[in-house]
């Protein structure tokens, strides 16, 4: 498990992004049925239902079609991702391809679990690496999700991609002026 976290003796950045792959299809798949239940009115049909509020009274159908409306989206999302995630090195050895997942949190994990197989000792060169895969995993979830987003949303707005370098621009002079702002949340009034 910890040779696994090696850049450079494995396709870490291969596997890492195709979890930001799938980071990005489940958060797809989340905002795909929370807007169709909006469109649907499902939270509403819910509140409203007449066995429901029979069996379970006002107050606890509300509280059903709350909980409906905040946390349905993510569940599914969060049953497609794990579905992404754990058959993507089957459906790999299934196609005779080297495919397989590695996200930051796994990642962490294992590199904990190394740690105590080991009785607690590693060597100094695998907590190097293992730190070092952990960031690079981490970074790759992250940028190509995020990447694969932004590039939706400057899809879904016929925005040029000329815009992304100047939004790049943008945000990197903010960030020259207020770097706090970028790691720390801004203080409430």
């Amino acid at each position: 498990l910890v040779n696994d976290l090696n850049p450079i003796k494995t396709p870490l950045i291969l596997h890492a992004s195709i979890a930001g792959i799938f980071l990005f299809l489940s958060g797809i798949i989340a905002g795909s049925i929370s807007n169709r239940d909006k469109h649907n009115s499902v939270y509403y049909r819910i509140q409203e239902h007449p066995l429901l509020k029979k069996i379970f009274g006002q107050a606890k159908t509300n509280k059903l079609a709350s909980f409906y409306e905040k946390k349905w989206a993510g569940i599914v999302s969060n049953i497609w991702f794990g579905i992404f995630m754990g058959t993507t090195a089957s459906v790999g050895l299934f196609l005779g391809l080297n495919l397989d997942i590695r996200h930051i949190t796994f990642a962490s994990g294992n590199l904990a679990l190394g740690l105590f197989g080991h009785g607690m000792e590693l060597s100094t060169d695998i907590w190097i690496w293992g730190i070092l895969g952990i960031g690079i995993i981490g970074f790759f979830n992250f940028m190509v999700s995020f990447s694969l987003s932004l590039l939706l949303a400057f899809r879904s707005r016929n925005l040029p991609s000329k815009e992304l370098i100047k939004m790049g621009k943008a945000v990197w002079i903010y960030f020259k002026i207020n770097p706090k702002l970028f790691f720390f949340p801004p203080q409430k009034n």
